[in-house]
C-alpha cells in the first residue's frame, strides 16, 4: 500500500514528489469500462501522461490562463463513509457472505478506521497531490522551450478557500518549481508568486448562493435514478451474489448500491482499498456487460441533473460560468498588452461544477434541445474527472496572437465559426466572439432573479 501523508507535511511530500519528477514510469492506459459508472470520482486520465506540447512553427509561448479541478480527494460528506459501512454490515447479515464478501467487509472497517483516525474528510489523497505536481510540472515543460537567459515567470494563483484546492495550488505550483529546478533552467527565486482566495472566479456557484436551485434538480436526478433500480439486469442479482447469497432481490439491489458507493469512494485513491475488487473480478465474466451499463446510466442521470445543464436550471449552468469568462479574458488580454514582461501563468484551483459551467459557456457541452439531447454528450467521466482542466495558451509571433484550448492537455478547436476547423484561433477572434451580449457578466444578475422567481 502507497505512503500517505498531508501537504502539511513538506518533507514528505518532496520526498515523495522529487524523486517521481525525475524517475518516473510511464502508466498504463488498460482499457477499463467497467469503471465507466465512478462518473466524477475518476481519476485523471493518466498522473505522468505526455500532455500537449505542441509548438505552433515561429511562436512563443506568451502564457497559460488555466481552470483546474482539484486533484483526487477523499469523501466530503462527513457520515457517509459511516453509514455505508453500518449498511454493508447489516446486508451481510442477511445472507451469506463468500470469501470474496468476507474480504470485502474487511477491507471497508479497515478503511474506515484508517479515515476516521487521520480526519481526511475532503483532503487530497496521495494520489491527488501527484496529479497536481504532476499538472504543473508539465506545464513548465511547456514554458521552457521558450525562457531566454534568467527570465522570470509571473505565477498567479486563485482558489476557492477550501482545503482541497488550497492543497491542489500549492502542490501544482511545487510541480512548476520543482520541474525547472531540477533541469536546471530556472532558480526559484526567479518566480513572482501571489496566491489568494477569489470564490467568484474559482467557484462561482457558492459567491452567488447558487444552492438551492442545485439542490432542488440533485433531489430530481435522484428519483430519476432511483426509478432505475426498481428494474435491473439479472447480472445485478448474479453478481451480489459473488459476495453475499441467499439476499432477496431488494437486499441485493441494496448491496450492489452500497458497494457501488464505496467503490466511488475509493477510486481517488486508485482503488488502493480494494473496495472496487468485487466490481474487477465480476467485469471478466460473460453476462457482466448488462450490470455496468445500468449503474453507468443511473450514473450519468444523476451527475447530469446535479451538476449538468438540465433544462430545469433555466440557463443557471450557462451564466454561472460568466464570471470565470470574464476572467480569463481579462487575464488573456493582460498577457497580450504586456509583451515583454514576463511570461504569465495564471492559475485557477476549483470545483467540478465551475469546470463544467465554464465549458458550457465557452460552448463545449450542450446546452440547448431537451435533456435527453443534452445528456447524450454529457459525461463526467470525460469532461470532469478528478484534477480536469481547461486552459488558454497564449501564442506570439510579432503581432499576430494566437489561442489554443487545452481540455485536460489536449487541442481542443474554440467552438467558434471562424476557428471550428482549427486548433488556433486569433486571439481578436475570440475576444470578439466572446464578447456578445450573452456573454457579458452582467447577464448573470437577470438569470439569478429568473431562478429566484422575481421577473
Amino acid at each position: 500500500m502507497k505512503s500517505r501523508c498531508f501537504l502539511s507535511d513538506l518533507l514528505c511530500l518532496f520526498a515523495l514528489l522529487l524523486p517521481a519528477l525525475v524517475t518516473a514510469e510511464a502508466e498504463t492506459n488498460e482499457p477499463a469500462e467497467w469503471k465507466n459508472f465512478l462518473g466524477l470520482t475518476t481519476m485523471y486520465p493518466s498522473t505522468q501522461q505526455e500532455g500537449s506540447r505542441l509548438v505552433p512553427t515561429g511562436y512563443t509561448l506568451a502564457g497559460e490562463v488555466h481552470l483546474g479541478r482539484h486533484g483526487s480527494r477523499q469523501g466530503i460528506y462527513p457520515n457517509e463513509l459511516a453509514e455505508l459501512r453500518q449498511s454493508a454490515h447489516d446486508l451481510f447479515k442477511k445472507g451469506t457472505s463468500t470469501p470474496a464478501g468476507a474480504k470485502l467487509l474487511q477491507q471497508i472497517d479497515n478503511y474506515y478506521e484508517w479515515h476516521e483516525k487521520t480526519n481526511a474528510l475532503g483532503r487530497l489523497t496521495y494520489e491527488g497531490v501527484m496529479e497536481q505536481f504532476h499538472l504543473g510540472a508539465r506545464m513548465a515543460m511547456r514554458f521552457m522551450d521558450h525562457l531566454e537567459g534568467n527570465t522570470p515567470v509571473r505565477v498567479r494563483a486563485i482558489n476557492s478557500g477550501l482545503k482541497r484546492t488550497q492543497e491542489s495550488q500549492a502542490a501544482f505550483i511545487f510541480g512548476v518549481t520543482g520541474a525547472f529546478a531540477v533541469a536546471q533552467e530556472r532558480a526559484v527565486h526567479t518566480y513572482n508568486i501571489h496566491t489568494h482566495k477569489d470564490l467568484k472566479a474559482t467557484n462561482p456557484h457558492t459567491y452567488y448562493n447558487y444552492r438551492p436551485l442545485h439542490d432542488v434538480t440533485k433531489a430530481i436526478g435522484k428519483v430519476l435514478a432511483s426509478q432505475q433500480w426498481s428494474e435491473p439486469p439479472q447480472s445485478l442479482y448474479d453478481f451480489a451474489a459473488t459476495v453475499v447469497s441467499g439476499l432477496n432481490e431488494e437486499d441485493a439491489r441494496q448491496l450492489v448500491k452500497t458497494m457501488a458507493q464505496l467503490c466511488r469512494l475509493d477510486s481517488p485513491q486508485d482503488m488502493k482499498w480494494e473496495l472496487c475488487a468485487p466490481f474487477e473480478t465480476f467485469s471478466k465474466t460473460e453476462n457482466s456487460v448488462g450490470l455496468f451499463s445500468f449503474l453507468y446510466d443511473i450514473t450519468r442521470i444523476f451527475e447530469f441533473y446535479a451538476a449538468g445543464p438540465a433544462v430545469e436550471k433555466k440557463g443557471a449552468v450557462f451564466a454561472l460560468g460568466l464570471p470565470i469568462l470574464d476572467s480569463f479574458l481579462s487575464a488573456a488580454q493582460e498577457i497580450v498588452e504586456e509583451p515583454e514582461t514576463a511570461p504569465h501563468m495564471n492559475l485557477r484551483f476549483s470545483h467540478d461544477s465551475s469546470l463544467i459551467s465554464f465549458m458550457t459557456t465557452l460552448g463545449l457541452i450542450k446546452a440547448e434541445g431537451n435533456n435527453k439531447e443534452r445528456m447524450e454528450t454529457f459525461s463526467m467521466k470525460e469532461l470532469s474527472p478528478m484534477s480536469a482542466n481547461i486552459v488558454w495558451q497564449v501564442w506570439r509571433k510579432g503581432y499576430d496572437v494566437q489561442v489554443v484550448m487545452l481540455h485536460n492537455e489536449q487541442p481542443v478547436n474554440f467552438p467558434i465559426p471562424e476557428c471550428a476547423e482549427a486548433f488556433m484561433c486569433q486571439w481578436d477572434i475570440v475576444r470578439e466572439h466572446y464578447s456578445q451580449e450573452k456573454y457579458q457578466l452582467s447577464q448573470l444578475p437577470q438569470t439569478l432573479s429568473l431562478l429566484k422567481g422575481q421577473d
